[in-house]
């Protein structure tokens, strides 16, 4: 089987809203018109966003096998860097059967590497507890200097 990593479009909505029910799926029981009158809104939001998200996406065969998301924002300018650009790492998914195959590496590694050809230089990522090797393994590490606060 091959699984092709790409950068995804607001045309892989439908495919995109797949996975995002896999990985949060809404209240049950949704009722029929609920993928296809979400995967509208994400196609849409994802034209308003324009490049301050980018969203990678794995396909085998004709499925959608996996995604992962970047939020990019702009920072405070300083005098000598007026543009300063971060990312966060979101939603990463991959499905289940397809896990431990560099699937999600190769999903997260395309985004690191797309934004950094758009100017981002630091990146974060909320992770689960069982996803920290994952992302150790991509070279992020912890810092005593990034606090949290949940409201």
């Amino acid at each position: 089987m091959t699984v092709v990593v790409r950068l995804a479009s607001p045309v892989d909505a439908a495919e995109l809203t797949q996975l995002r029910f896999e990985w949060s799926p809404p209240p049950a029981p949704a009722p029929p018109a609920a993928a296809p009158d979400f995967a509208a809104h994400l196609g849409d939001w994802m034209r308003r966003q324009g490049e301050r998200y980018l969203c990678t996406i794995a396909t085998a065969g004709h499925e959608p096998v996996g995604m992962a998301w970047l939020a990019v924002f702009e920072r405070v300018p300083n005098a000598h860097e007026r543009l300063r650009l971060s990312g966060d790492v979101q939603s990463v998914y991959v499905r289940p059967g397809l896990r431990n195959q560099a699937i999600g590496e190769r999903l997260v590694r395309l985004l690191l590497d797309e934004a950094g050809r758009r100017g981002v230089t630091e990146f974060t990522v909320h992770s689960s507890e069982g996803a920290l090797p994952f992302y150790r393994r991509l070279g992020f590490v912890g810092s005593d200097r990034r606090l949290e606060l949940s409201r």
